[in-house]
């Protein structure tokens, strides 16, 4: 007994160790602040007083945690019109707690555990992967290039596509395939006009918010047979790229005979290595997957008097659910969710005091807190 105990102390001693490591590799990418904030209950009810010193309490901690504080003046012949403070930050915002609220008779009080990123998450619990539609290849092939290979084009496609289809980690449009050029056609500006689409917030030419490209085109040179091929992720709501790759590769022909047109006759057909493309798939998906952690971020839009997010139940937002204008004047503004549809949400300043034009324009991060 006497020799188990030194060795039990050092177990307990290493083990007390190593949680020490991880916490302190925890605590490189994560920083923690806990603030207080307050607002007057005078002419306010007890929910809105909760919300003002939530606010106060999130821009006091992005205060503590550190950010570059300008000035702007603006004067016209001497004489100050405006004053315009501005505050940036390295670190974002990605969740927060509240520890403990107090009610005065003349004051509500919120105090509150906040978190900042100083580094993007490569892993999360609850990744938010966009719902994706793999389009059908489009397939063209040189005229040089011989009949006997022609089919190696629809074949190499379908076998992106596939692959594709088994690795990417969110959920796929089970809708019917089409090309991009048949997605563009369905895109019509008419729909902005029609009272039915608006209501039934159909606007877009598919159930997805991600289109998955893939490009082949086929051409006889050196060597065997050349395919170029194109790969990219595109928005489905404005059509902008967010991952492209280009790449080359060769399915060499026979040598079985040292002249060329006996093997070009050659029954087996040449195979494409797809090494190099798998590669650029998964290098695709990665990014999907750095981007699935990052906390969900987009500039307002202003339809009406509505403040309009460009994202809704497709990427799990709620009512309720609150964001914060990232930089700028109106920086620590907060926001909630007041509406969501598939596409898009609706959001509106908690202080009634923000106008929402002046927000219209203003980059908005959504907030993972537990409030």
């Amino acid at each position: 007994m006497q020799i188990g105990r030194p060795f039990l102390k050092l177990f307990v001693a290493l083990a007390f160790c190593f949680i020490g490591m991880a916490n302190n590799g925890f605590a490189a990418n994560i920083a923690t602040v806990d603030a207080t904030g307050r607002a007057a209950l005078s002419g306010h009810s007890e929910q809105k007083a909760r919300r003002f010193a939530l606010e106060d309490a999130l821009y006091l901690a992005a205060l503590q945690n550190g950010v570059r504080i300008s000035g702007t003046l603006v004067s016209h012949n001497g004489v100050l019109l405006r004053d315009i403070i501005t505050q940036n930050s390295d670190a974002k915002l990605v969740d927060f707690r509240i520890l403990k609220e107090n009610k005065s008779p003349t004051h509500y009080q919120v105090s509150i555990r906040a978190f900042f990123a100083e580094s993007a998450a490569q892993t999360c619990a609850n990744p938010r992967f966009e719902k994706a539609l793999i389009l059908r290849p489009s397939v063209s092939i040189d005229q040089k290039v011989h009949a006997h290979h022609a089919a190696l084009g629809p074949e190499l496609g379908k076998a992106i596509t596939h692959y594709i289809s088994q690795n990417y980690p969110g959920p796929l449009s089970s809708g019917e395939t089409m090309s991009f050029a048949d997605f563009k056609k369905r895109q019509s500006p008419k729909k902005m006009l029609s009272y039915a689409s608006l209501q039934s917030n159909q606007l877009d030419a598919v159930d997805a918010a991600l289109l998955i490209s893939t490009d082949v085109t086929l051409r006889s040179g050196s060597g065997g047979v050349h395919a170029m091929i194109s790969l990219s992720a595109i928005s489905a709501r404005n059509l902008t790229e967010v991952f492209s790759s280009n790449l080359q590769i060769l399915a060499p022909l026979s040598s079985k005979t040292p002249f060329r047109t006996l093997n070009l006759l050659d029954a087996r057909s040449p195979v494409f290595d797809l090494t190099a493309v798998f590669g650029a798939v998964d290098q695709m998906i990665g990014q999907f997957n750095l981007a699935s952690c990052a906390p969900l971020k987009a500039p307002l839009a202003l339809a009406g008097e509505n403040l309009i997010f460009p994202h809704g139940q497709n990427a799990g937002i709620k009512t309720g659910a609150l964001a914060y204008i990232t930089t700028g004047e109106h920086a620590w503004v907060l926001l909630e969710v007041s509406e969501v549809m598939t596409g898009q949400a609706m959001m509106r300043p908690i202080n009634n005091f923000q106008n929402s034009e002046s927000l219209a324009g203003q980059t908005v991060q959504l907030i993972e807190g537990t409030f």
